[in-house]
């Protein structure tokens, strides 16, 4: 019986040039996977990867720092949104730099797209959803709170998959996969700093915004301390042979999106370019990993 291969990739905005630098050497490899699962920008780079256009998830995330249609202060006030899903989803990928809809719409690889549901505060996740309903899917995963508004689908409200799901290669085990690759946007020393977000004027800002879904005012509080648990339990799985992982050599600058300067268009270039040395440093264990037998 064949292997179900899965690649799980981390959210992260900006800091996923990392990812996309990751994915156009898998591009250029001819490395290939059964399943994808994508959790906020992360489910951004997953249109690129499945339709094998290289570039472009970068192409996307730089383009967000100069074009304001993208994401901007002004979208933030006319859509109320700071990142304008309908154009980034419509006219960009038709008209600026056309999306190979044909090949994503083909594919056989079965695509997961994780979202936080409001009302439940869990992780829902969205399978080989099409045309516009996969855009509906990654943009719930993709709208961050406070900054976005709530996407609905059926009968429900979502947000950022990264809230109830940040890292989800438990859920591409549970899939059936049998080889799975996670791309990581956070160096291999990186921690939640719990007290300080916690006790930040934004999460208490946050949660108050959302008391009416208590819920997810509750896993909003408790983020960090999920995440790290989070992190523990992929080094876990790591140390025991369950997964390969690809995480940043170096942690990875920041990056402004809201008043961009030549600095961060120069940080993004080193995430992009750090993604695609260290996934070229891996790239015979990465080649060995998934052809072994289990």
């Amino acid at each position: 019986m064949k292997e179900k291969r899965a690649l799980v990739l981390q959210g992260g905005a900006l800091r996923c040039a990392y990812t996309a630098g990751v994915l156009d050497v898998f591009l250029e490899e001819g490395i290939e996977f059964d399943y994808v699962i994508g959790v906020s920008a992360g489910s951004l780079c997953t249109f690129a990867y499945v339709a094998k256009q290289k570039g472009r998830s970068y192409r996307l995330l730089k383009d967000s720092l100069s074009n304001h249609k993208l994401a901007s202060i002004f979208n933030l006030v006319k859509y109320r949104s700071f990142f304008n899903f309908q154009y980034m989803f419509y006219e960009y990928l038709k008209d600026e730099w056309p999306f190979d809809f044909n090949a994503f719409n083909n594919t056989n690889i079965e695509i997961c797209f994780v979202a936080t549901n409001l009302r439940t505060g869990n992780a829902h996740y969205f399978y080989n959803y099409k045309n516009d309903d996969m855009f509906l899917a990654s943009k719930a995963s993709s709208s961050i709170a406070i900054v976005s508004q709530k996407v609905k689908i059926d009968d429900d409200y979502y947000l950022d998959g990264g809230y109830a799901d940040g890292i989800p290669f438990k859920k591409a085990i549970e899939d059936g996969a049998s080889k799975v690759i996670v791309i990581s946007t956070r160096d291999r020393n990186y921690r939640a700093d719990v007290n300080k977000k916690q006790n930040s004027k934004m999460t208490k800002f946050t949660c108050l915004h959302f008391a009416k879904y208590p819920n997810f005012a509750r896993r909003i509080y408790d983020y960090p301390v999920q995440y790290n648990k989070n992190l523990d339990e992929l080094y876990e799985y790591e140390n025991e042979a369950k997964l390969l992982l690809i995480a940043p050599s170096n942690p990875i600058p920041s990056i402004n999106n809201v008043l961009a300067s030549d600095k961060d268009v120069m940080n993004l270039d080193f995430t992009y370019e750090m993604g695609k040395k260290d996934a070229k440093n891996k790239l015979e264990e990465i080649k060995k990993y998934l052809r072994e037998e289990i």
